[in-house]
Parts: structure tokens; sequence; C-alpha cells
């Protein structure tokens, strides 16, 4: 077990976290999606993975549903993009995200590519997400491979995720209940 310092500026004060880190296998059931407050405003901040649109369309995609996912998801983020691409990740919005350095990489990010461009990036990006539930599905989860995936523990044992919501997700729309080799944050174990 690791103890982990985490500072967080709070009602403009510095306050300061102890938290001992294992890692360990996660029920499902216990996974909720971090409450910053883009994702608290759309519905699934905070919430069971059930309740995530990334789960609903792994969940079609992976049960053969294709053509759907990848609409429904294409259209989703587009419609979230052009909603929050001026707000800062840290609130859960997609400025300086993921998509937004990759259409920025291409000079695309902040409202400055046609819709067409922006559509395609998109596109891209929806279809690298689906190969990763491709790869899960038929390779199994391989925990040792990139980041990660880490959250918070709360007093009542739900796990607030961090890093690896996508990896969830698709977990969780191939029903299985645990998430092994999760990086824990807590205060007590």
């Amino acid at each position: 077990m690791i103890f982990f310092k985490i500072k967080r500026k709070l009602f403009g004060k510095v306050e300061r976290f102890v938290y001992k880190t294992c890692v360990t296998d996660v029920s499902i059931s216990c996974v909720r999606h971090d409450d910053k407050e883009c994702y608290v405003a759309e519905g699934h901040g905070g919430r069971k993975v059930e309740t995530w649109p990334i789960y609903a369309f792994y969940k079609a995609y992976l049960h053969g549903d294709v053509n759907w996912a990848k609409s429904a998801w294409i259209e989703c983020y587009l419609e979230q993009y052009e909603k929050y691409k001026n707000v800062s990740k840290l609130k859960g919005g997609m400025l300086n995200g993921s998509l937004d350095r990759s259409l920025k990489a291409l000079n695309l990010g902040n409202g400055n590519a046609s819709s067409d461009i922006l559509r395609r990036g998109i596109e891209k990006r929806v279809e690298e997400r689906l190969r990763l539930a491709d790869t899960i599905r038929e390779e199994g989860y391989r925990p040792g491979l990139g980041d990660p995936v880490t959250g918070i523990m709360k007093t009542d044992r739900k796990l607030i995720l961090c890093c690896g919501h996508h990896r969830v997700a698709v977990l969780a729309a191939l029903d299985e209940k645990v998430v092994p080799k999760v990086t824990v944050y807590s205060k007590r174990f």
C-alpha cells in the first residue's frame, strides 16, 4: 500500500488529502462516473455504468447493432462537442480533451472546422473507440497495457472513476462483473 498526497483548492483554500493506494479488482456494480459539472448536467455524472451514453453505444455495437451504435455515437459526439468545446476537461467539457487535442492537431478544434471536417474527425474517433471494444472482446481485457483504470473509493464503497471510462464501459457491455487491477485511492481500506 502506498500513500499518495493530493492537493485540492476548495473555497479559496488549499486542502491536502492523504490517500492510501492499492491495486485491486473492483465490482462493476460499484463503479460510478466522475461527477464533474458537465457530466452531471448530462445525467450520468456520479451514476452507474449502465447510465453512461458510451455504455449504450458499446452494448449495441457488441451485440450486433453496429450501424445504430456508430451513427448514434457520432451524432452524440457532434452535439456534445458543439455544446462543450469551450468548457475545460476539468469540468467535464471537451476543451483540451482527447478529441479536442486530436482536432487541434488537424487545425480543426474550437469551432474552426467545417461541419463536414468535424464530422470526419469524430467518425475517426468513434472508429478508434470501437476498435478498443473489438480488441477487448477478441483478446480479453489486458490491464497491463496503457494507463491503469483508476478511481477514488468513497466511504459508501462506491468507486468514482478517474481514468478508464471506455474500458469499464466495454467490460460492462460484455456482461463482465469485475474490472481487474484497478488503481484505487482511498482514505482508508
